[in-house]
């Protein structure tokens, strides 16, 4: 019995990439824990120059904020973890991050423009397109937003017309 699979039918997923992939909450969670660390050695420093325990425990009350608002964020991070890229193909797929979505999951893709877009002259075009893909969970709708280059888009658009996928133009929200 063979486990390989079907050469013939398999096809190769076009990879795009996100332009804009969100870091901020990685910068904050290194700001929190660099602040307690910060307030730690502080704290010690008092106590080494002989300033009394209570400016050392009063110090201490922003470094376990640090700590638990860093540990809030690394939370955060591991149930929403930035998209870099996605996989077209049978079905969509995230990366780093594995997340797979059949293709009657994914509701819609939206390419949102702003007014200056609407009304941008066609020879300067964007050199990027934001983009919304919605998509259908369990417990409801979640959306993705994601920044593609003019040809990623283009690719997406294609791969969602063979797939029967909704595309429609919607509006940034102001």
């Amino acid at each position: 019995m063979s486990y390989r699979r079907d050469v013939g039918s398999y096809t190769v997923p076009h990879v795009i990439r996100n332009l804009k992939p969100s870091h901020w909450p990685r910068m904050v969670m290194r700001a929190c824990v660099l602040c307690s660390f910060g307030g730690i050695v502080a704290a010690i420093f008092l106590l080494k120059q002989g300033f009394p325990r209570e400016l050392a425990l009063l110090m201490f009350v922003p470094v376990l904020i640090g700590l638990v608002g860093s540990l809030a964020l690394a939370c955060y991070l591991l149930a929403n973890r930035p998209v870099d890229k996605l996989l077209l193909g049978e079905r969509l797929e995230s990366r780093p991050r594995v997340n797979r979505w059949e293709i009657d999951e994914v509701l819609r893709i939206e390419f949102v423009s702003t007014l200056e877009d609407d009304y941008r002259e066609l020879d300067c075009l964007a050199h990027h397109r934001e983009t919304r893909i919605v998509l259908r969970r369990v417990h409801g709708v979640r959306s993705i937003s994601l920044t593609f280059s003019v040809a990623d888009a283009c690719r997406l658009r294609e791969w969602a017309k063979q797939n029967g996928i909704e595309i429609s133009p919607g509006q940034m929200a102001l």
